[in-house]
């Protein structure tokens, strides 16, 4: 997903915050404090919507199903690095085993 979870606590935080500061006055404390937790609630279950959204309209289409002679279907990236194969899986090589390292490095640090 794009962003992380820290981006669903400040927008919840800011909508508890926001929501408290409005009603403290016109109302108890204790309704307050329920309304902003709801708020809190609603905040975040928003901002992880939009962020599941966004990782929707955005995926990442670096891989793609290549089917084999023997009908399999096969995940290869854009550089064409075989991902997974079949039951006849055979021994990656060293170039290969450094590509896949750095793939997995780059999607590390995108999350």
């Amino acid at each position: 997903m794009i962003g992380s979870i820290k981006f669903n606590i400040v927008f919840g935080l800011v909508g508890l915050m926001l929501v408290s500061l409005l009603s403290f006055k016109l109302e108890l404390l204790a309704d307050s404090l329920i309304k902003a937790l709801i708020a809190f609630v609603l905040f975040y279950l928003f901002a992880y919507i939009v962020r599941w959204l966004l990782f929707l309209v955005f995926e990442d289409h670096r891989f793609q199903l290549k089917e084999t002679s023997e009908g399999q279907a096969d995940l290869v990236n854009d550089e064409g690095i075989l991902i997974t194969e079949g039951k006849d899986q055979e021994l990656l090589n060293k170039e290969q085993i450094d590509k896949t390292a750095l793939l997995v490095k780059d999607l590390l640090k995108e999350n």
